[in-house]
């Protein structure tokens, strides 16, 4: 049995064919038509499974998506990494199964990321994923199960403000101070630029760094200390075993591991002797498959549907 996983984020969609096994029989990536709002990114994804259906054989589908989302009700509730000018819910289910005639399933994009990772990626079952790319997500796992927040809404924990006297940079949900506004490759980038006084992307960062450019290098040391902040937050909120790092900005991990890690210690260190509270950091081994690969673990999740 097949089914289609996607990510549905506000730069780019990617999109899997995988069975039950986890096998990825086709992908594809494409850049979010986010002008067109809800009309042009719903004819994205039916173009979309129409274009994997002439090929396979499709029982499901299973989206990870930006959010804030209702995944019980199948609702998109203004994404804010999305910037539409609609204001009120999309039906996102309801449409989609009509117009496809199949199951569609709907989850939270980090949500869906943790759960690839407890299906393929051997995370532990007291873990945290963080997706960082436009925006900043996390799915949590705590005793091996799914953690949601009330009302069956899932934690947006990029809205934690952790510099809240800061008034340079705005979050897109129009607070300032955001996690988000600084650990999100799109808002970390325009730091840097700022900084540069050019457009400049991660890539450019890094290599700058490797060259030993002082303001490269700082830029970096002060998102690992930002970083740390916010992870402080998300251990004694969750007590994970491990923090996972997924999503396309999760390629500068490797050159802000060793700052992130020290400062993280730092903050815990006095209460260790008694709990255990330093986790592994560790970017995913899924890479950028983790969020449709979690879409498409949604869609096996709720296999009595299909």
């Amino acid at each position: 049995m097949k089914v289609v996983g996607i990510d549905l984020g506000g730069t780019k969609i990617a999109a899997g064919v995988v069975n039950k096994q986890g096998k990825i029989f086709e992908s594809l990536i494409l850049s979010t038509n986010v002008k067109g709002e809800w009309p042009g990114l719903r004819k994205q994804i039916l173009d979309l499974v129409q274009y994997f259906s002439q090929k396979h054989q499709i029982r499901a589908v299973g989206i990870g998506s930006a959010g804030p989302l209702d995944s019980d009700k199948g609702l998109l509730l203004d994404p804010t990494n999305f910037h539409w000018k609609r204001r009120v819910p999309v039906k996102l289910v309801a449409e989609l199964q009509k117009s496809l005639n199949m199951p569609v399933f709907l989850e939270n994009d980090a949500a869906a990321s943790i759960l690839a990772e407890n299906w393929k990626g051997k995370a532990k079952p007291n873990s945290i994923i963080l997706t960082l790319g436009t925006g900043l997500g996390i799915g949590v796992f705590s005793n091996g199960a799914l953690v949601r927040g009330g009302r069956n809404l899932h934690p947006e924990g990029g809205h934690l403000i952790i510099h809240p006297n800061d008034k340079k940079n705005k979050c897109g949900c129009g607070n300032f101070g955001c996690a988000e506004a600084y650990l999100s490759g799109k808002n970390f980038e325009r730091i840097a630029s700022r900084e540069f006084k050019k457009n400049i992307n991660g890539k450019e960062i890094v290599l700058l760094a490797k060259k030993k450019n002082k303001k490269a290098l700082r830029l970096l040391n002060e998102y690992a200390h930002n970083l740390a902040l916010y992870l402080h937050s998300l251990v004694v909120l969750y007590y994970p075993e491990e923090i996972i790092f997924a999503g396309s900005f999760a390629a500068v991990f490797p050159y802000i591991e060793k700052t992130t890690k020290k400062d993280l210690f730092q903050l815990i260190e006095r209460r260790l002797d008694t709990i255990p509270l330093m986790p592994k950091l560790r970017r995913s081994n899924l890479g950028n498959e983790a969020a449709f690969l979690g879409g498409a673990c949604l869609a096996f999740r709720n296999r009595k549907k299909l």
